[in-house]
């Protein structure tokens, strides 16, 4: 098994943080507020009424908890109506968890039980929330404007910041059937940013935790299957439910507690959560303001993530504003978001490597020493595809490599794995960068094997190597997946900092990350 270096840990842990943090957070209110079934007496809040803007809504005294003989009929003929279909809040939440999280094995190493490393982490995120609705759907629409987004992250010992970056303050949520992942659109988040801003409660449906129907104090319902993944951020809930009871009402507030275990998934790994919760509903603003939840979640280790066994606190105040600080037209965003493309994309920003670059959001960073980095293209919880990364030796300034001379050092390097090269060019990158691509086949471990290696280059000497390994079986799943990346490169640094010289991997060398290539399911295809 490939140690796990501080750099290993400063590169992954990064999204394990927030993926803890935010979609911890997220997961203690999903949990708290999917699945509305009444169990006593109903309690007449609606959550579409309480997300929608119900500005002129007052919930009368008394010892139940409801808002009116006619909220319904009001409420659905209001949401046909832009203006009573959006709801702005402002939103403060603070997420602190503690527990360790499990890397997996390499497949060369299965002897070798999964790796648990230690952390504690707290996130803190301050925006205006802009909320659509849907008609009778759970489908919705927001716009996520930020004033703070950081978290600081504690892997034994080793401490990491991760900041939204200021570019990427304006954050859209397209939730439907098809897609629920934050994104900044035209600029791609990097999986930290995007894990930072998901959350393991998704505000945007804190109000699934409220009843559908007038109910009495002890009255209880359930929140389960769809409502309660989209409050978690889960992609599905296999079993389980929450159980919500109001304990206390007055004339400014209706006061709810809740819990409840479930089991679900996250890029199609299974997770076991169980909740615990209090929240305030404010009867003059028609919302949920406070939400407290302490979470416990044990998460299986992916291919794409790491598991995990940590315990999340976090805390959210919500108050009802008239309209966001930007004039923003929702509906133009809307649109945006449903023909933008850059939710299918992450960045990834190599710091220690001094290069950036975006990607189809299968790939994940495993390691990154700066010298060598090493990506995998992940699909329903598989790996397909591997890609290594290296920052060669510069060369004097305009110094280049002929086409010819790079297969010469691909052959060299290959050796007997490498039976055939299929083409081989060279023109500008996108960025205006100079490359070279070289695909061939050949075989490792008696399995038929696809590799495309790429070489970009500016006229300052400095050269970037990228190698692309897959199973044959594999390479029409592939596409131009090279492509999306090479086309994209950007050195951050003209020329590469001395201090992170070291010897790299050849290109034909069985590493951990190649050996899980030829233990996948479609290299036995």
């Amino acid at each position: 098994m490939t140690p796990i270096s501080l750099l290993y840990v400063d590169a992954l842990l990064g999204r394990p943080f927030h993926l803890f943090g935010e979609r911890i957070l997220s997961k203690h209110i999903n949990r708290s507020i999917v699945d509305h079934n009444t169990v006593g007496s109903s309690l007449k809040i609606n959550r579409r009424l309480a997300l929608s803007s119900i500005a002129c809504v007052l919930v009368p005294y008394g010892s139940s908890l409801s808002l009116g003989a006619d909220s319904d009929a009001a409420v659905l003929s209001g949401m046909a109506t832009d203006a009573s279909n959006d709801r702005f809040v402002r939103v403060k939440s603070v997420l602190e968890l503690k527990g360790t999280i499990q890397f997996k094995p390499s497949k060369e190493s299965l002897e070798t039980a999964s790796t648990a490393t230690s952390i504690e982490s707290k996130t803190t995120l301050e925006f205006e929330e802009a909320i659509r609705l849907q008609r009778d759907s759970l489908n919705r629409f927001a716009v996520q404007l930020y004033s703070q987004a950081e978290s600081v992250n504690d892997v034994q010992k080793y401490l990491t910041t991760i900041k939204l970056r200021e570019e990427c303050r304006t954050v859209v949520k397209l939730i439907d059937s098809q897609s629920r992942s934050p994104n900044c659109l035209d600029n791609p988040l990097t999986a930290s940013e995007r894990d930072l801003v998901q959350g393991p409660v998704s505000t945007i449906f804190l109000d699934v935790l409220l009843p559908n129907a007038s109910s009495q104090i002890g009255d209880q319902w359930r929140i389960k299957g769809e409502p309660l993944a989209r409050l978690l951020n889960l992609a599905k809930v296999a079993s389980g439910a929450i159980k919500v009871t109001l304990v206390a009402t007055d004339k400014k507030s209706g006061q709810l507690e809740f819990s409840g275990d479930v089991d679900g998934e996250v890029h199609d790994v299974k997770t076991t959560i169980h909740i615990e919760g209090k929240a305030t509903f404010d009867r003059s603003q028609g919302l949920i303001s406070w939400v407290a939840v302490t979470l416990q979640e044990k998460r299986q280790v992916g291919d794409m993530e790491p598991g995990f066994d940590i315990t999340a606190r976090v805390r959210i105040l919500r108050e009802s504003i008239d309209g966001l600080s930007q004039e923003i037209n929702l509906t133009q965003l809307e649109k945006q978001a449903q023909e933008d493309r850059a939710s299918e994309l992450t960045r990834v920003h190599s710091k220690l490597g001094a290069y950036q670059f975006v990607a189809d959001r299968g790939w994940t960073l495993y390691t990154d020493s700066g010298v060598d980095a090493s990506l995998r293209w992940i699909q329903k919880n598989y790996t397909f595809a591997q890609c290594t990364i290296t920052n060669l030796t510069d060369t004097a300034s305009g110094e280049q490599l002929s086409i010819a001379g790079y297969q010469d050092d691909i052959q060299r390097s290959m050796g007997k794995q490498l039976g055939q090269m299929l083409e081989a060019n060279e023109r500008n990158t996108n960025m205006g960068l100079r490359m070279m691509r070289v695909t061939s086949i050949g075989t490792l471990n008696q399995v038929p094997m696809q590799w495309i290696h790429i070489l970009v280059s500016n006229d300052s000497g400095r050269h970037l190597s990228m190698v692309f390994s897959m199973t044959a079986a594999s390479a029409d799943r592939f596409g131009s997946q090279d492509l999306q990346i090479a086309d994209t490169i950007e050195f951050t640094l003209r020329e590469l900092p001395k201090s992170i010289r070291e010897p790299s991997k050849e290109a034909g060398e069985i590493t951990p990350e190649t050996a899980s290539l030829v233990n996948s399911p479609t290299a036995k295809k």
